[in-house]
């Protein structure tokens, strides 16, 4: 009857029956009780299974391994998306009233992993070993993975190392979290090393690994490996799938060669490979890098007839090339017919836009796109506000930059060092030099901000216009003592003011070249 209301979802009934056997001195064998915990699980209630489980005794039965390891599953695998609810802490409380295992730990540290506490997971590495249980190669690639996506792939190749020491062999896993760790912060060489050891090692790679080498050489630009790789796949009998073309397609088109596009998405179509969105959308993107528009929308027609919608990536993409090259009413023609294809603009498609409207049509025409896309409901986010304020601050419009930044910070857009910036170039280019020293040394001082380069460029800036070049010597000096050293432009700055005051302006484009050649 148990097992019955577990496969209709009815826990209700369960409790009932359960409540029953208590009441009339009947004994809940561990199988009919793991059947008892399976269905609290089953319909997301690991938290009353597991109080549950603690009245266990209630019931005339003992805790078994399979329990808890039904438990420690149930707990670590709920994502709800919520770390105050200290998923892995109950797992690791209840843990602690059985035998250590090696399931036991690889669940917890997986557990850990998952929220990002990996000095915790770290910690029950090293408690595995001082507890006798050995990690396996299981426990050694979670934590390596981890790692290695967090972009610690020094400590993540120490673990792995640490791996060889205690004679745990790693597994193609291993290998491939340490190879796309090395890849996604631009490690290239640290990457083709960890192939080239896993290659003397003696493994064979298998589809996934030659995915995410494939992948990171083309998102870094080597095609020409790429492309080594993608036969040698070939060779080895693996068949490339549409992720395979997709990041071929998508990284020829990074490179601008249209040809390489072209002739992957050729290939593709002629094994029988059928393309998504995204390999579309990269395709679009080819066409667009190389300003054939009306190619690229004549491919996003196609797609409609293709049962492949474009998505609003896609016409990010179409819209973002317009926009750069000046074609911003085409643009926004662009924009105004997404909805025939069922997609709506986000936040994206109004930055892509607002670049190019900002760029060749000024700052009215981007205030007034900033204002449509707030009546449209969609909330600007913190490239939004640094475009329009980079706009009105060389336009010296400073009372709208600071209602801007105002409005930015009610809405829950944190400033970064572009706003404030932006906000010191504002009031130098007004005139309003002591103003933006105040702003600058009280951000300073508020520890929300080390002011950088451009900010003292831009303050120096203003005391050259409004003092004059001998005054700026006190804020060079200022600048080299915060440890901030001057860079080109703010020797150009510099110059410019010293032959402004010379009445020699025609030398300072000469005199900057000298400082960039010898910078």
């Amino acid at each position: 009857m148990i097992r019955r209301l577990g496969d209709e979802g009815n826990v209700d009934g369960i409790q009932y029956l359960l409540h029953q056997m208590k009441l009339e001195g009947l004994h809940c064998n561990p199988d009919l009780f793991v059947n008892v915990i399976n269905s609290f699980v089953k319909v997301g209630l690991s938290e009353q299974a597991l109080k549950l489980f603690y009245r266990i005794d209630e019931f005339g039965c003992k805790p078994t391994v399979k329990m808890y390891n039904l438990l420690l599953d149930a707990l670590l695998s709920e994502n709800r998306f919520e770390m105050n609810l200290g998923k892995v802490d109950e797992a690791k409380e209840l843990s602690t009233r059985f035998q250590p295992s090696v399931p036991m730990y690889n669940a917890l540290i997986n557990g850990f992993c998952k929220e990002e506490r990996i000095q915790e997971a770290m910690k029950l590495l090293n408690q595995m070993v001082e507890d006798g249980v050995p990690p396996n190669v299981i426990t050694y690639s979670t934590v390596i993975s981890s790692l290695a996506d967090r972009g610690n792939v020094e400590l993540a190749l120490a673990v792995f190392c640490k791996m060889f020491v205690r004679n745990c062999t790693p597994n193609l896993h291993t290998f491939s979290s340490l190879i796309k760790g090395y890849f996604a912060y631009g490690r290239c060489h640290g990457a083709l090393d960890v192939w080239n050891r896993m290659i003397s090692e003696g493994f064979e790679p298998n589809f996934v690994v030659y995915n995410t080498l494939l992948h990171g050489l083309a998102s870094r630009g080597r095609m020409e490996e790429a492309i080594s790789v993608f036969n040698t796949m070939g060779r080895y009998g693996w068949s490339a799938n549409i992720t395979t073309y997709g990041t071929l397609i998508d990284g020829f088109a990074k490179s601008g060669d249209l040809i390489g596009s072209s002739e992957t998405w050729n290939k593709m179509i002629n094994s029988g490979c059928v393309p998504n969105v995204v390999v579309y959308t990269s395709m679009v993107d080819a066409l667009c890098r190389n300003s054939m528009f009306n190619e690229a929308h004549c491919l996003i027609e196609s797609m409609a007839a293709e049962n492949c919608l474009p998505n609003t990536v896609t016409f990010n993409v179409f819209i973002k090339h317009l926009a750069c090259r000046g074609r911003t009413e085409w643009a926004v023609r662009v924009l105004d017919g997404m909805g025939r294809y069922g997609c709506s603009p986000n936040a994206t498609t109004y930055n892509e836009l607002l670049v190019g409207v900002l760029k060749s049509e000024g700052v009215k025409q981007g205030i007034d796109l900033f204002k449509e896309m707030e009546e449209r409901g969609i909330m600007p986010n913190l490239l939004t506000y640094n475009s329009i304020l980079h706009s009105v601050s060389r336009a010296g419009m400073v009372d709208i930059a600071l209602q801007l930044i105002g409005k930015m910070v009610v809405l829950g857009n944190k400033p970064d060092a572009f706003t404030f910036n932006m906000v010191i170039d504002a009031y130098s280019r007004q005139g309003n030099v002591d103003t933006a020293i105040r702003v600058m040394e009280g951000l300073s001082s508020g520890g929300k901000w080390s002011p950088d380069s451009v900010a003292y460029t831009n303050i120096l800036w203003g005391i050259c216009n409004e003092f004059g070049v001998e005054k700026a010597s006190s804020g060079l000096e200022k600048m080299v003592e915060s440890g901030v050293f001057p860079n080109v432009a703010t020797w150009n700055v510099l110059v410019r003011g010293l032959f402004t005051s010379l009445d020699h302006v025609g030398s300072v484009s000469l005199f900057g070249d000298i400082i960039s050649d010898n910078g």
